[in-house]
């Protein structure tokens, strides 16, 4: 009785593992690489402004923007100190795209409303290391402990 049931086991039960490992393998998916990051946001215009009104972003990310609005009049988004101008129409999406290289706080608005939001980008912590010199490193004792 306990061989038929071991062997009723590996006749039902390991074929069916084995299909659904290969039915959801990720080996199909291939990963996207960039020589840059990309950060995609998307944002909606209302009458109370713009949704998300507060972005956050990397150093050195290339940022991708998409807006919509749900206004009847044409509004529009500028990021201030870019080159990023986007125009808002109900039931479509604009897109634009910058990278931002510097650290801070930079304004989006739009100069007919009053609909204000800002981009924080956060900066690289790490320091950038000096380039190594031709020479051989020596290991010397601490003066301290």
């Amino acid at each position: 009785m306990k061989y038929l049931m071991v062997f009723l086991l590996f006749l039902f039960v390991m074929p069916i593992s084995l299909i659904s490992s290969v039915a959801y393998s990720d080996e199909g998916d291939k990963a996207k690489y960039f020589k840059r990051p990309v950060r995609e946001i998307s944002i909606i215009l209302t009458k109370e402004g713009y949704f998300p009104n507060k972005v956050v972003a990397h150093e050195g990310e290339q940022v991708r923007f998409f807006l919509t609005s749900t206004l009847d009049q044409p509004e529009c988004f500028v990021v201030e100190d870019h080159k990023v101008f986007l125009s808002a129409t109900k039931g479509k999406i604009s897109e634009a795209q910058d990278v931002f290289r510097q650290a801070g706080k930079y304004k989006f608005y739009c100069p007919s409303s009053k609909h204000k939001g800002h981009i924080t980008v956060i900066g690289n912590n790490e320091q950038k290391r000096e380039v190594a010199s031709e020479k051989p490193a020596y290991w010397l004792p601490r003066d301290y402990d």
